[in-house]
């Protein structure tokens, strides 16, 4: 009879003081919630710090392709003039003895040496802007997710401060 009197008066307790057991749960789900979401928050702006210094280096990369696309211009204009000369000379006659031959594929094998590295520029360019183009999207994307995160925290925060403030 003792035993039925003493859970008889636990459950009494349990339903008197219900409204606080259900604000302490609240409270400790509140406090869960914003420890998560500040972890959450710390990650997020850690792949974005880690994204804005790829692309800081992605920036220097690109500078660097700038000044070696302006020096290869520079050969670009050579490689133009010198064809253009050499069109000239093989339109000026047919007779070509051995040192003018030499001559001639000396030229060829340079010009094809600055086209390859026209190219081989090219590529990397491409390379470059498609790299860049995918690390914008994904500062981007980390960028709205803490926006989202710092939002959701905002509301965590207040939710705590109200459940303090009634309790």
């Amino acid at each position: 009879m003792a035993a039925r009197a003493l859970v008889f008066d636990i459950w009494q307790d349990i339903v008197r003081y219900s409204v606080t057991y259900i604000l302490l749960v609240f409270v400790v789900i509140s406090a869960f919630a914003v420890i998560y979401y500040s972890h959450i928050n710390r990650q997020t702006t850690s792949e974005l710090e880690v994204l804005l210094s790829q692309k800081d280096e992605l920036n220097i990369e690109w500078r660097n392709l700038l000044l070696e696309q302006n020096s290869l211009a520079e050969h670009s204009a050579i490689e133009s003039k010198a064809k253009r000369l050499l069109n000239e000379y093989l339109l000026l006659g047919n007779k070509q003895n051995n040192d003018n031959l030499a001559f001639v594929m000396l030229l060829r094998d340079q010009l094809n040496t600055q086209l390859k590295l026209l190219q081989k520029q090219e590529d990397h360019k491409k390379d470059f802007n498609k790299q860049n183009n995918e690390h914008h999207a994904q500062i981007d994307q980390l960028q709205q997710q803490l926006d989202q995160v710092n939002q959701q925290l905002i509301l965590l925060k207040r939710i705590d401060q109200n459940i303090n403030g009634r309790g």
